[in-house]
Order: structure tokens, then sequence, then C-alpha cells
């Protein structure tokens, strides 16, 4: 994943924060698999670990949200 959010003058006052989601395919309801959670700091890439216990005959829709605030 790649993100932007810029350390402007160098503050670090940005809350910097990820949410990841997940449905089987045919699904149409998500659910959470890690809520907001803090990011340390502004480096553009992460490695979110989506855990065990996936089925490898079905196919699911990940959604990863990111945000931040000043």
């Amino acid at each position: 994943i790649t993100i932007n959010i810029n350390n402007i003058g160098n503050a670090d006052v940005n809350v910097k924060q990820y949410k990841v989601e997940w449905k089987r395919s045919t699904s149409s309801s998500w659910a959470t698999l890690t809520d907001w959670t803090n990011l340390t700091s502004y480096a553009p890439t992460w490695t979110v670990d989506l855990g065990s216990g996936w089925e490898n005959t079905v196919s699911y829709d990940v959604r990863i949200s990111a945000k931040d605030s000043y």
C-alpha cells in the first residue's frame, strides 16, 4: 500500500490512521478486520498482516482506508 501523508514543516502534528475491511466477493456487507489504527510515522508504505483463516476456494474483497487530520 502506498500512502501520501505529508509532514508539513516537519511539525509532526497530523493524526495518521488506517482501517482494513473485508467481505466475501458475493456479500454486500463489509466486516472490520482492523479498526482505525494510528500510524507511527510518515513512511510512504507499511505492511498489514491480514491473519489466517482465509479460505482458498473463496474470493474476497479487501478495502483499506487511510486518513489524516490537522
